[in-house]
């Protein structure tokens, strides 16, 4: 499956999320207009990207430092098999 097709799958599984509960009153006890409503999902949407970019950003952090400590190991390794080559050529 294609990245395009994967994230229009995703993003339709999100689009078609039912909410969760419906938003409280306004603080005088008064149903929240449409409006309201709108604009308080709006914001709820908002703060899950922002944590949903923030656990990325999270997890590239990791991933760019298991790279860096795979990539070390990996010269140390290269450092171990030259020195034993050289040590058969020349031992």
């Amino acid at each position: 499956m294609k990245a395009r097709e994967r994230l229009s799958i995703k993003s339709s599984c999100i689009l078609q999320m039912p909410s969760a509960e419906p938003p409280p009153p306004a603080e005088n006890g008064a149903p929240r207009s449409e409006l309201e409503q709108l604009q308080m999902r709006a914001g709820q949407v908002t703060d899950d990207s922002l944590e949903s970019t923030r656990r990325m950003m999270q997890l590239c952090e990791e991933s760019e430092d298991a790279g860096g400590q795979a990539l070390h190991m990996l010269s140390h390794q290269g450092e171990y098999i030259n020195g034993i080559r050289l040590h058969f050529l020349h031992g």
